[in-house]
């Protein structure tokens, strides 16, 4: 078997196939059969193919994309939130002191007076 391809690929669309397959198949068989059981088979087989494919392609593409878009989005969030806190708070303190002050005094005085006096009269 022999086979032969071509392909030229061109990237408009044309396409031209050409395909040849020719098959020769020679078959021949003798069989000889006595009673004596003797078989002798002979078969020869031939098989010739060709195959030739030429394929040319062209391919022309042309794409428009259009495309628009809108969006509109409105959104309204409304939030309403109350809050209430009730707290009590008892507070029960005892307060001991207990205070001990031990004061020594000493008092020491030393008083020492000296007097002048002087009268001068006219």
């Amino acid at each position: 078997m022999t086979s032969t391809t071509t392909m030229a690929s061109t990237t408009p669309m044309a396409s031209t196939t050409t395909m040849t397959s020719a098959i020769t198949m020679t078959s021949t068989t003798t069989m000889t059969s006595t009673p004596t059981v003797t078989s002798i088979t002979t078969m020869t087989s031939t098989t010739t193919a060709t195959s030739r494919t030429t394929a040319t392609s062209t391919t022309t593409m042309a794409s428009t994309t259009t495309m628009a878009s809108t969006t509109t989005m409105a959104s309204t969030t409304t939030m309403t939130s109350t809050t209430a806190m009730t707290s009590i708070t008892t507070m029960t303190s005892t307060t001991t002191v207990t205070s001990t002050t031990t004061t020594a005094s000493t008092i020491t005085m030393a008083s020492t007076a000296t007097m002048t006096t002087a009268i001068t009269m006219t």
